[in-house]
């Protein structure tokens, strides 16, 4: 018997989408104990139902509506999902296997769609600093995070056989985690990623604070769902997720990784490599324009983003939020 329950956080929209991952839940050969649907108050609900849902409310956010279910939640494990997925039958067999082991507390199925394809967007990516094919651990290792606040990842995944690959972050889309890591991470913490409208890297700061605080997540390789990306939340938006995306990035390494790190030397090297990162971003940026496919708007944006994060990690505000490793 596996006690689960199944959290989804909306905004409602996902039409015919959301239908999917409903009809693939009355599929699951283990159902869940309950099914919590988060909306952002004073949206409506889906009309897309399967009547065995409850339906609450909390504040806009990816951050507020995935810790909004927690209150609702007694099950021993939460299964946390977009409104845009589709399960497999087995599918929360395979996630709660590791589990169930002990030496897990959080688990996934694949992802691959978002690992940068191969060719020369992955030759850009890894000059850029933020992602690049993994050098060692393919065996048994799905994603690591870098020192620049980036990540490696396995390009070898088989998806056809049962592999358990630990890793380090994972894609917030769907994931399988005992209920009482979630809560015991202090997620809430984490809310200056909402700061500004677009909480970039949400994912990656969630999976590797559990990662700080022992609480170690694997991929299960032939876990399998779909992802059918609704994309209601970001369509307009153009300055605010670049701005975004830099702000966030550099306070995650600032607060994830360089303030987790006590030995001298690391900290130094840890600086470079955030330095490099950024002055690559820079370079990039300028290339985008010359080529047309950016402009000054968006080039300002990304380096206010960096300017205003390296003010905010030194201000009385940042100051306030406890220690990304929990004292008990």
């Amino acid at each position: 018997m596996i006690s689960y329950s199944i959290a989804i956080r909306t905004l409602g929209k996902a039409g015919k989408k959301y239908q999917k991952l409903l009809n693939s839940i009355t599929k699951l050969n283990v159902q869940p104990e309950k099914i919590i649907v988060v909306l952002p108050e004073g949206y409506k609900p889906p009309v897309e139902k399967i009547g065995t849902e409850c339906f609450v409310y909390s504040k806009k956010g990816m951050i507020p509506q995935r810790l909004f279910a927690l209150q609702y939640i007694t099950s021993e494990y939460t299964l946390f999902c977009d409104d845009d997925v589709e399960l497999s039958a087995d599918f929360i067999e395979k996630l709660a296997e590791p589990l169930k082991s002990g030496r897990f507390d959080c688990s996934a199925g694949p992802l691959l769609e978002f690992f940068p394809p191969k060719g020369k967007k992955y030759l850009l990516a890894s000059v850029l600093g933020g992602a690049c094919v993994m050098l060692h651990g393919k065996k048994d290792t799905y994603v690591r995070i870098l020192k620049t606040g980036g990540w490696s990842y396995n390009d070898s995944i088989d998806t056809s056989s049962h592999r358990i690959y630990k890793t380090e972050s994972l894609p917030g889309t769907c994931f399988f985690i005992r209920t009482e890591a979630m809560k015991h991470v202090r997620f809430e913490d984490e809310m200056w990623a909402e700061k500004n409208g677009y909480s970039a890297f949400e994912d990656r700061i969630l999976f590797y604070k559990l990662q700080n605080n022992g609480h170690h997540s694997c991929v299960v390789s032939d876990a399998k769902y779909l992802h059918n990306d609704a994309k209601t939340s970001t369509q307009t938006l153009r300055t605010e997720p670049v701005y975004a995306a830099a702000y966030n990035h550099y306070v995650f390494w600032y607060r994830h990784i360089y303030q987790c790190t006590s030995n001298v030397l690391n900290k130094g090297w840890e600086k470079l490599c955030i330095w490099h990162y950024i002055q690559m971003q820079k370079l990039y940026q300028k290339v985008l324009m010359r080529a047309g496919r950016s402009n000054t708007d968006l080039n300002a944006a990304m380096k206010q983003g960096f300017q205003d994060a390296k003010k905010y990690v030194k201000s009385t505000e940042y100051k306030c939020i406890p220690s990304v490793v929990i004292k008990e």
